[in-house]
């Protein structure tokens, strides 16, 4: 196992420790092991589960933003294009996913679902950590 696998092993379990339901911005990942079949739902998210070299973990990549080849050919680096847009919640659960990661909190939408229908069929999510919505500092004389 190479460092790049125990960086993500790592990085997935850190996720795990304050894995919270409700809250978009906690990890909801309560599995002893990392995730191993991950669909990502933006172009972003899919570029940092690459980097983290889990590649061979994706099923798919939704919301390519600027490769028209990736959307012409079905593949972006590699990856099967899931959706081009965001994909319903009924799509996600029948994929057999394990962990879904968004960059937009668009993509955990309640209306489209949410995190919480995700974690109810036994699939994690992980909305990137600068999009989740933070109070605005009011700090300032």
């Amino acid at each position: 196992m190479g460092i790049a696998r125990y960086a993500l092993s790592a990085v997935f379990l850190l996720l795990s420790a304050g894995a919270a339901a409700g809250n978009k911005c906690d990890p909801l990942w309560d599995k002893p092991a990392p995730p191993q079949h991950i669909i990502a739902m933006n172009q972003h998210a899919a570029d940092m589960v690459l980097a983290l070299d889990a590649g061979p973990q994706m099923l798919g990549v939704s919301y390519i933003d600027d490769s028209a080849e990736a959307l012409k050919s079905g593949r972006y680096h590699g990856i099967p294009v899931f959706s081009a847009k965001y994909p319903a919640t009924e799509k996600l659960i029948a994929s057999g996913a394990d962990f879904v990661v968004a960059g937009f909190s668009s993509a955990f939408m309640a209306s489209m679902g949410g995190q919480d229908d995700l974690q109810r069929a036994g699939i994690g999510s992980y909305l990137m950590a600068f999009a989740c919505e933070r109070q605005a500092y009011s700090g300032f004389d």
